[in-house]
């Protein structure tokens, strides 16, 4: 079920209602009501998909209970997390290695369950902490399926950590009137930024990209551009309405932008982009190695091992794996260079050099294959070689949808955990009502919101 259709326009008054007017108010019913209402919506798209996620969830909320104790440790952590990535790797790249092989004729059609990588990193978070000790193994199993399943991160995050999330599911929730109008402040700036922005951006990309050798290379780039705003406003988009979503029923998600394209350099980039999966990289994966505190080869290996990573997380594709090494050489780059003086002239100097690293890096991201990435900068170098200055630039209307968003972000860069709207009562009233009708009518339109990107991974 998709945020922006009619589906949804009905699925959540009803579930809201229910949960805070209907049901009693007991933790448990409400959790068992919240955990229906997410199999619901999950279901909704492809019904045997479910089946997957409730079978993943029994068996790691067993396993935690069961297996991860003290005598079973040396094995039981290792085959945990083991099965689980195996389960993914099944589900996400055997179509793709059965492509490599060309044993793919008895495939058909391969459909990559949805939100399989976000939930099955729930799911290892969970584990790795148990086994940690940082929290103890839930018992209450509606607890554990609503951590797995909430339904407003469950197909694209933020991936919430188990002593995160779990306490919230755990304590008694009360209604809020204060929280639930952040959490439609914060899904209206969502739906501005998927369908006022991203989908707006995301013509002037698919042209770009699906006929790159029919334009000039100003206008490639301006299409490379409109997809370096348009992945940040579709998946901060997201973000932004799970995290209003969960306000209205009580829960406090993990933020996961924090503004990336106003980063000096790579780290402070990686420090606010999908912030949920680069900590959990951070925290289960690179300091496990050793993080930085080795010598600087080891140190080295770590950063390539972590985007190498994080590039197969993505999905089955070399451009992932490609894009993913970009940033391990571009990070590793950096950690070599001497810091910069701080001031404003530098300071922009090095924002706009780090957007446009990232930006060159989500060209292999969106390309299909790294021949047709290849292909675009080489129709970029040659036609502006040949022909520098033409007369018509095709792609230059996504500048519509960048400076109005940059703009927006801008003025809300001071706060990055709730939507900034004006704060004279009449003028916010007015504002809160055109967006509320200005949503609920692109919703009801015949030209249906074309899905969240982060849905393909």
């Amino acid at each position: 079920m998709l945020f922006t259709s009619l589906a949804f326009l009905l699925f959540l008054p009803l579930v809201f209602g229910v949960y805070w007017y209907v049901v009693p108010a007991s933790n448990s019913i409400r959790n068992a009501w919240l955990l229906v209402a997410s199999y619901v919506f999950y279901g909704w798209a492809y019904t045997p998909w479910l089946a997957l996620l409730i079978g993943s969830t029994v068996f790691n909320h067993l396993w935690a209970l069961y297996v991860l104790r003290p005598q079973t440790q040396k094995w039981g952590l290792p085959l945990g997390v083991g099965l689980n990535l195996g389960i993914l790797g099944i589900c996400k790249y055997t179509y793709f290695i059965s492509h490599l092989f060309e044993t793919s004729t008895t495939w058909g059609k391969w459909v990559i369950p949805l939100g399989i990588s976000f939930y099955t990193f729930h799911a290892l978070s969970y584990l790795l902490d148990v086994h940690r000790k940082t929290i103890l193994p839930e018992r209450n199993a509606v607890n554990f399926g609503l951590f797995m399943a909430f339904f407003p991160l469950l197909v694209a995050g933020p991936i919430e950590r188990a002593h995160h999330l779990l306490p919230q599911i755990q304590q008694q929730r009360n209604q809020n009137t204060s929280q639930w109008i952040i959490g439609l402040q914060l899904m209206a700036w969502g739906f501005v930024k998927k369908m006022g922005i991203a989908d707006g951006l995301a013509e002037t990309a698919d042209l770009m990209f699906n006929h790159y050798t029919q334009f000039h290379g100003i206008s490639l780039i301006m299409g490379i551009i409109a997809f370096s705003f348009q992945i940040y406003a579709d998946f901060s988009g997201y973000s932004d309405i799970a995290r209003g979503l969960a306000q209205l029923f009580g829960f406090n998600l993990l933020l996961n932008f924090n503004f990336p394209y106003l980063a000096r350099n790579l780290t402070d980039f990686w420090r606010r982009w999908h912030i949920s999966l680069s900590f959990w990289f951070r925290d289960y994966v690179f300091f496990p190695l050793g993080g930085s505190r080795a010598n600087r080869y080891i140190t080295y290996r770590n950063i390539l091992l972590v985007f190498l990573l994080s590039g197969i997380w993505h999905g089955p594709a070399i451009t992932f794996v490609l894009w993913g090494l970009i940033h391990a050489g571009g990070y590793v780059i950096q950690t070599a260079l001497p810091t910069l003086p701080n001031t404003p002239i530098t300071t922009w100097v090095q924002r706009i050099l780090t957007w446009s690293f990232v930006t060159f890096g989500w060209l292999f991201f969106r390309a299909e294959t790294p021949a047709q990435a290849w292909a675009m900068i080489s129709q970029i170098g040659n036609t502006l070689r040949h022909n520098p200055f033409p007369e018509t630039i095709p792609g230059k209307g996504m500048l519509v949808y960048v400076i109005p968003f940059f703009l927006m972000e801008w003025y809300q860069r001071q706060n990055p955990y709730a939507a900034r709207f004006p704060k004279h009562p009449v003028v916010r009233y007015i504002v809160s009502l055109g967006l509320a009708l200005w949503i609920v009518g692109s919703i009801l339109s015949e030209n249906e919101s074309p899905a969240f990107l982060y849905f393909n991974f």
